[in-house]
């Protein structure tokens, strides 16, 4: 055993290496002494470089991590800019081919670009590769740009630390760390701000704040899990009328991807991959069983639910419908494919794989079989937690829990949800914003065609009450995957329709700006593709049929909104 006079000295050696570390100063002290404590004093080796390795991962470039400071954020972040500017003042005039690679090194360096992780994506093309490396140097050029990759590093990176910490665990609250959590509700206390001062306004001088926009649109809780349940539910009524089956996968990352147990304490098994590589290894799993499907004919949809466990690990939950006998055989294979990886295991064969064929009809009390029922308190739980009780994981009630799962969504980047097969929403969404608009008068025989053809089908699926109903009809009418019978209408010179994502950037304040009519570009120059309608074949020829009859300017209201208590009745608003 160590002498304590050792054991002594090691420690004011990393409590001074520590208290440098910002938020995360005590908690990395702590820690440091529990692993020495685990040894029995043995060895502080171990204890040593973990705390290295935690530390290294708190770096980007010159700038600590953990230090939250906005002012020492946006100072970094002016200073590698400003660096850049005087390394390469301007974008070269002329470049020729054999000259690319060369620039390409040039942003490299002036941007430091190795040291804080990041790569330029450079496509073989060479024409494509000058317009990359001219947007690669606008960007690295601007603080703003710079302050966002920063803090996104940064989310990552000091919940990543956090959680081989323990503090992303079920005794703390479990999903994500407590520090998440609250800069979470700071960024949204910051963006709710903003929505309530900004007015968007149309060439007919309607105008809307914002945050009304926000509150009626896929943004609100509440209208996303609508959606997202009428389209379940509209799947679920197309496998009835195809007399399909529906089974419930769930797939589970293998003991290396968990940081802690559920009953506490941490796992032994456990190699210190982050919650983006359990991701990537069910996308993985995943994707080369999607690729078994088409290779072998099998056809299906449904959805897949991305959720953590209490330790941030993720797992996935797929709803599937289709023809029974191959539903069988896509299980067994799914299996095989989620447990090639550690299978072996202790516990592996009952609990990393789950399949539950979901009945139909009636139950002993009355009630109707849904497969949409029964996937939607996975739907609630990841949303707002809407009538699901309490949370098995942490014992918290799901109202409060499910503010925690979208904390961690948010910070890892996951998408929560996403459906499999039938047909894409975008076209959905934009066939439901003809309502109350009349149709063009044209002399073109081939347009009325196509507006014909569209405001028809708008139509019939305005007849249904239902409105899952008509999700299920508009699947059957339009196809789905590449072969639909519409496709978007985008243009290469947008207006502000989608206007979150034209507002400009002041520089220095990373505040939006108002806007004064159509812009044509970002704020780097670059012509943005936006989405205008529907593109229609007649006889052969893709006609236009438009969904977005204004064009919007953002500016900024002398009052500010008082943001409404109750959202009730709040109905989806699509500009």
């Amino acid at each position: 055993m160590l002498p304590n006079s050792f054991i002594n000295q090691e420690k004011d050696r990393v409590f001074d290496i520590t208290r440098h570390q910002g938020v995360l100063s005590e908690d990395l002290f702590l820690g440091w002494e529990r692993t020495v404590k685990a040894h029995k004093n043995n060895s502080v080796k171990e204890a040593n470089e973990r705390l290295r390795n935690m530390v290294d991962r708190l770096k980007w470039g010159d700038f600590n991590l953990s230090c939250m400071d906005s002012e020492k954020i946006c100072d970094y972040c002016d200073a590698i800019a400003g660096r850049v500017l005087r390394v390469m003042p301007k974008f070269p005039d002329k470049v020729s081919i054999s000259e690319l690679g060369a620039l390409e090194e040039r942003i490299n360096e002036a941007g430091r670009l190795d040291v804080h992780g990041l790569k330029i994506d450079v496509p073989e093309d060479e024409a494509k590769r000058l317009k990359v490396l001219r947007g690669a140097y606008v960007r690295i050029c601007d603080p703003v740009w710079w302050r966002r990759k920063l803090k996104r590093r940064q989310r990552r990176a000091v919940e990543g630390v956090a959680r081989d910490l323990g503090m992303v665990q079920a005794r703390v609250g479990g999903y994500c760390s407590n520090l998440s959590l609250f800069n979470l509700r700071k960024q949204n206390e910051k963006n709710n701000k903003i929505l309530d001062s900004m007015v968007a306004e149309n060439e007919a001088g309607d105008t809307f704040y914002l945050s009304e926009l926000q509150e009626k649109s896929i943004s609100n809780p509440e209208i996303r899990r609508a959606e997202l349940m009428t389209r379940i539910r509209g799947f679920e009524i197309l496998a009835e009328k195809q007399n399909y089956d529906a089974v419930f996968w769930t797939l589970t990352c293998p003991s290396q991807f968990h940081a802690y147990y559920a009953i506490g304490g941490k796992n032994g098994k456990y190699k210190g991959g982050s919650v983006l590589d359990a991701q990537e290894y069910l996308v993985h799993v995943w994707a080369n069983f999607r690729t078994w499907l088409n290779r072998n004919g099998i056809d299906g949809f449904g959805f897949r639910v991305a959720e953590p466990h209490h330790d941030g690990c993720p797992h996935w939950h797929i709803l599937y419908f289709g023809n029974k006998a191959d539903l069988e055989k896509a299980t067994i294979e799914l299996k095989k494919r989620n447990l090639e990886l550690d299978g072996h295991e202790d516990g592996a064969q009952e609990k990393r794989f789950t399949a539950k064929w979901l009945e139909k009809g009636v139950d002993e009390r009355g009630r109707k079989l849904s497969a949409a029922g029964y996937i939607a308190k996975y739907i609630a739980k990841s949303i707002d937690g809407f009538q699901v009780g309490k949370d098995k994981e942490t014992g918290l009630d799901t109202t409060v829990s499910s503010e925690r799962v979208v904390g961690w969504a948010r910070v890892w980047g996951i998408r929560q949800f996403q459906q499999i097969g039938g047909a894409p929403v975008g076209l959905w969404r934009e066939m439901r914003r003809l309502k109350g608009e009349e149709r063009t008068e044209t002399d073109n025989d081939f347009i009325k065609e196509a507006e014909n053809e569209i405001f028809n089908l708008h139509e019939a699926l305005e007849g249904y009450e239902d409105q899952a109903e008509a999700w299920a009809v508009f699947n059957m009418m339009v196809g789905s995957g590449r072969n639909t019978l519409y496709k978007l209408w985008k243009t290469d010179e947008p207006g502000l329709s989608q206007i979150t994502q034209f507002m400009e950037v002041d520089h220095e304040t990373g505040e939006v700006l108002c806007t004064d009519g159509v812009k044509k570009r970002n704020q780097y120059g670059e012509v943005v593709t936006v989405v205008k309608g529907l593109l229609v074949d007649v006889l052969g020829s893709m006609q236009k049929v438009k969904t977005r009859f204004h064009e919007w300017s953002l500016k900024r209201c002398d009052v500010a909104r008082e943001r409404a208590v109750s959202l009730e009745g709040a109905q989806p608003l699509l500009l």
